[in-house]
């Protein structure tokens, strides 16, 4: 039994039309002091290079950054996946990289992560993630589409990217798979996140999706269905989960999938007790998956494919100091 990934690389225009028009972030009701520093100089360098780009350009490169291990694995799966047929953009394999003839940049953001670090100042995080995205338009990295996989800078500052980029006219893409996902799911009942300890340990998913909706799970040590049924039911509260959220680049969601049909095809007390907690339409995101098969539609959409018959190449990046964005090659 193969359970249904959620799909979505329908078009969120309506999402990011509310959210680029609003000159705030959510929840604080005042613009972001760095950003309004950036706006009020149209002279200065950071403005220039961010209304310069007010076309993107076939010729940049889809830009990850995270802390180093998600950044990894997040340009792997942008360098491996193949879900489409490159010619016509249907669903399927063609046994040929869904990001032929592209360069996959990681900027591995060594200097600043762990963002968790960043809670006691939720200004700072706000700040961080604006700089985040601000590095990936350096000449090295030469962004077309930026993809931030952090729910660190899904909570704080995305709203803050999304001012700074609608006031200056700079036509960057920004694919925030989190954000996609609570912005497609508002109706979703429970939501159950895999994550790893450092995110688990905090409140940034229920800053994401809603506190009433959400249950993490620290999975570093048991990632398996299984274990976290058995923790998910010795809650008071333990709805039957409508969507499970994947966001541990450790996690092989193949091997959850099969487990998940066995709580199906094997009859005994335990997955009957498990089928209680699983709704009639649940599905998982991995969100990796999410971040590619976005980034796949915009630039399908805005024409920004290379169309090089190659397979993909990536470059690997990494800043180095606390609060600096200046980007240096691995290899150096």
């Amino acid at each position: 039994m193969k359970i249904p990934r959620l799909s979505l690389y329908f078009a969120i225009s309506c999402f990011f039309l509310l959210t680029a028009c609003s000159y705030v972030e959510q929840g604080n009701g005042n613009m972001l002091p760095y950003v309004a520093e950036i706006l009020s100089d149209s002279s200065s360098d950071v403005y220039q290079r961010l209304s310069n780009f007010n076309e993107p350009s076939s010729r940049g490169n889809i830009v990850v950054m995270d802390k180093s291990d998600r950044v990894e694995a997040f340009a792997d799966y942008f360098l491996k996946c193949d879900k489409y047929d490159n010619i016509n953009g249907n669903d399927g394999s063609d046994l040929l990289p869904d990001y032929a003839g592209e360069r996959v940049v990681e900027i591995s953001d060594n200097g600043n992560a762990p963002y968790s670090a960043f809670l006691d100042d939720r200004t700072a995080m706000r700040e961080a993630t604006v700089k985040t995205v601000l590095a990936t338009l350096d000449s090295v990295a030469s962004a077309k589409i930026a993809v931030l996989p952090s729910p660190f800078m899904a909570a704080y500052g995305m709203n803050d990217v999304d001012t700074l980029l609608y006031a200056s006219g700079c036509a960057l893409q920004v694919v925030s798979p989190l954000r996609l996902l609570a912005a497609r799911t508002r109706n979703v009942g429970r939501i159950a996140v895999f994550a790893d300890s450092e995110a688990a340990g905090t409140d940034i998913y229920s800053e994401i999706f809603g506190e009433d909706r959400i249950y993490v799970y620290d999975c570093d040590s048991l990632p398996t269905l299984k274990a976290f049924f058995d923790e998910y039911g010795m809650q008071e509260d333990h709805k039957a989960v409508d969507l499970m959220v994947i966001d541990n680049v450790n996690i092989d969601v193949d091997a959850l999938e099969k487990e998940h049909a066995t709580f199906f095809s094997v009859e005994n007390f335990d997955n009957l007790a498990i089928r209680q907690m699983i709704g009639s339409d649940f599905s998982i995101a991995d969100t990796r998956d999410v971040a590619a098969r976005e980034v796949y539609r915009i630039m399908r959409n805005k024409n920004l494919f290379t169309h090089i018959i190659s397979y993909p190449v990536n470059l690997s990046l990494r800043t180095d100091f606390i609060g600096d964005y200046s980007l240096y090659n691995v290899q150096d």
